[in-house]
């Protein structure tokens, strides 16, 4: 099965869920966000790893903030910052 997935311009850009690529555990989603913009999502009952692929944002969980930057995917390693299931998460760029 082949797949080939086109990115939006702005907003969740890619969005792979188990179901739509025949898995049965692992989604992917990329988010671009604006200076000042604010991305929320709630983990429910999964695990979310973040990587932020370029770009500097504030990653706000379970009563904590996290600073997380990366000039790009060419130029430095990544940060990871797991988000346990049942938790609350904002992303503000």
């Amino acid at each position: 099965m082949t797949h080939h997935i086109k990115p939006k311009s702005s907003g969740t850009l890619v969005e792979t869920t188990p179901t739509s690529a025949g898995w049965k555990y692992l989604g992917f989603k990329v988010v671009k966000l604006e200076a000042g913009e604010k991305f929320n999502v709630s983990s429910h009952n999964n695990e979310i790893a973040v990587v932020p692929l370029q770009g500097e944002a504030l990653l706000r969980v379970a009563g904590q903030t996290f600073n997380i930057s990366r000039k790009s995917v060419f130029q430095e390693v990544p940060h990871v910052l797991y988000i346990p299931p049942r938790q609350d998460l904002v992303i503000e760029a």
